[in-house]
């Protein structure tokens, strides 16, 4: 390619190609050599030519590793997170289908076992009740007394007093012996209790059962499920008077609660026992 040079003005001369005396002279314009140092061709024959995309590929792409490096180092990749998670899903996998990891443990929550065998009265000593038995709850008692039946109860680290709240006191007649009643308490908490020796009676009107003689002993720890049995003699024949007609009767329980009982009862002179194991020693004693 050929690029014309522009000549400067020479003192003394007018510009080239004009005729302006002898003093004046034409300058012979010669084309531009070429560089000295010629560019380098590619493989195909093309010389390379520097643009500025060129320039900007090779500066965007000069801190880049090689391609075959890059799919190297992705291959690389690959085969470390695929076995990885291949394993976390054999894990899985295992967990989900151990045995164990879905077992239940059965009887966590255990029932208290019945009453035993020996709490059943012989035939001669019980009999089939005349009526249903009557039972009491909270609901119907009267007032608890101001004492403070958990602080007393838990004094020397024994089990507390049962309450009102605690266990299911039912009345109920018997045939055999004649003119007694029999009083069943059952804890129906989930803890034991002590239901001490004896639950005071009180009729209607006032009239007490008289207590037995001799009262003393440890503590009656009654466990969740279980009963005590304590008999009430109604009327004693060879006592003075007649007696009296009741509708209703009051126990108080050791621990200081009360629980009132409707039951039609006529009570002459009436006593009781202390809590029993069993229908037969509450009835016998």
């Amino acid at each position: 390619m050929w690029r014309r040079s522009s000549v400067p003005e020479l003192p003394g001369h007018v510009a080239p190609g004009t005729d302006q005396g002898p003093e004046f002279s034409r300058r012979a314009v010669r084309p531009i050599e070429a560089a000295s140092s010629p560019v380098p061709d590619e493989p195909g024959g093309l010389p390379l030519i520097p643009s500025r995309l060129s320039r900007a590929v090779t500066r965007r792409g000069s801190n880049r590793p090689p391609i075959e490096k890059r799919r190297e180092n992705t291959m690389s990749a690959k085969r470390i997170l695929i076995p990885c998670a291949v394993l976390a899903f054999g894990c899985a996998a295992l967990v989900g289908c151990d045995p164990a990891a879905t077992k239940v443990t059965a009887g966590s929550s255990g029932s208290a076992d019945p009453a035993s065998a020996d709490g059943q009265a012989s035939p001669d000593a019980q009999s089939s009740p005349a009526s249903s038995p009557s039972t009491g709850s909270a609901g119907q008692a009267p007032a608890p007394k101001a004492s403070d039946t958990s602080a007393t109860a838990t004094a020397g680290g024994r089990a507390p007093y049962c309450g009102a709240g605690d266990v299911t006191l039912a009345v109920s007649p018997v045939r055999r012996p004649i003119n007694h009643l029999l009083i069943t308490a059952t804890n129906t908490s989930a803890t034991p209790c002590d239901l001490g020796l004896i639950a005071e009676i009180t009729f209607e009107g006032g009239t007490e059962a008289k207590l037995p003689d001799g009262l003393g002993g440890g503590p009656n720890i009654l466990e969740p499920g279980r009963s005590n049995y304590q008999a009430v003699l109604l009327d004693q024949q060879d006592a003075p008077g007649t007696g009296t007609d009741t509708s209703y009767m009051t126990l108080e329980l050791e621990g200081g609660d009360t629980v009132k009982i409707e039951n039609k009862a006529h009570v002459h002179a009436p006593s009781t026992t202390v809590w029993h194991l069993t229908v037969e020693d509450a009835l016998s004693s």
